[in-house]
């Protein structure tokens, strides 16, 4: 028989994703979200966020309860949690409701200084945490969490299936080397780097024209943040190579773009990280690299080769599947270990 979860969240990233992979599952899913989030100006806005939602928390959970309260719940699954108190998890507890975090960015460590501060005090009240990185594990622990479990960052297994693209809807889409992510201060000047050494990226997403390389990079950009599963699709199953980044200030060793990638078919080109090794045998099922120099050397010969890139796709794809990283994957793991067998 399937549950009934209650599942929180922001509407930001891929958290209805999550939600609708638990449905997959065979569970009911209700979804709850702030109309008072929604709501905040610009201005607002960044003072909740720089104060780590110490001044509105109690109010959005109780905006909260008053519409999930209103059913009976087996599950309070909480994605992101940044706005969430106490005063939601113990009113769910208080009817028998199990409660779980989820969270995938990196609240655990000091890049956004105190935007954390209520969800590190709430922290406690969950009955499981989910994290993402090793480091993550021992962190939640020492704030109190009394489970933390683990996770893969994942892929979804409809949003980022293979899709059966006609030649004339991947017009406008191909590309040789591409990367599709946001721009962040390191990033600039490796895919400069790497265009200085003939490995001319595509590059696609948010705020790059904030990298003071911009001037040099903005002939490589083609477009801004992905509106759609199918646009993202597009991008990477029209690229021979996908570029694969990780965030230094979340303290990554793999993201959603290393299962993602493979998981659409295309072949992932990646930073050489403990997690990227474990995930994918190098040169067979991916490509890893530990600077700009080995990163170009290695795009060149690839696309001197056509057969081996679609090898390594394939390959690839093979063992994302075989790691069982999807989210119907996750979300049954986590459910397993609050007692729902």
């Amino acid at each position: 028989m399937g549950l009934r979860v209650a599942y929180v969240y922001e509407g930001v990233g891929t958290s209805l994703h999550r939600a609708a992979a638990i449905e997959r599952c065979g569970h009911t899913v209700g979804t709850f979200r702030s109309k008072k989030l929604q709501g905040l100006g610009r201005l607002a806005a960044r003072f909740h966020w720089q104060t780590g939602g110490t001044w509105i928390g109690k109010s959005v959970s109780d905006e909260l309860w008053a519409e999930i309260g209103k059913d009976k719940w087996d599950v309070l699954w909480v994605d992101q949690g940044r706005y969430v108190s106490r005063h939601l998890l113990d009113r769910a507890r208080a009817v028998g409701t199990k409660t779980v975090l989820l969270n995938q960015d990196d609240p655990y460590g000091t890049r956004d200084g105190n935007s954390w501060a209520l969800f590190r005090k709430t922290l406690r009240a969950y009955d499981l945490a989910v994290v993402f990185r090793e480091p993550n594990i021992g962190e939640a622990k020492a704030l109190g969490a009394p489970d933390v479990m683990r996770v893969w960052f994942g892929c979804d297994e409809v949003a980022h299936a293979p899709r059966q693209f006609a030649e004339s809807d991947l017009a406008g889409f191909r590309s040789d080397v591409l990367f599709l992510g946001t721009w962040f201060p390191e990033r600039g000047p490796l895919l400069l780097a790497l265009a200085d050494k003939g490995i001319e990226p595509t590059i696609v997403g948010a705020r790059w024209d904030k990298a003071p390389e911009w001037p040099q990079l903005q002939r490589f950009h083609r477009g801004g943040a992905t509106k759609s599963d199918d646009e993202y699709a597009k991008w990477i199953q029209g690229a021979k190579i996908c570029i694969g980044l990780v965030s230094k200030g979340n303290r990554d060793e793999h993201t959603t773009r290393s299962m993602e990638i493979p998981a659409l078919g295309s072949l992932l080109c990646a930073e050489r990280t403990g997690d990227h090794m474990r995930l994918y045998e190098d040169g067979s099922e991916a490509i890893f690299w530990d600077d700009v120099d080995e990163c170009a050397t290695r795009c060149a010969a690839l696309l001197a080769e056509p057969g081996r890139i679609a090898r390594i796709s394939a390959a690839g794809h093979a063992r994302m599947l075989a790691n069982h990283v999807g989210n119907q994957d996750m979300a049954s793991a986590i459910l397993a270990r609050l007692g729902f067998e």
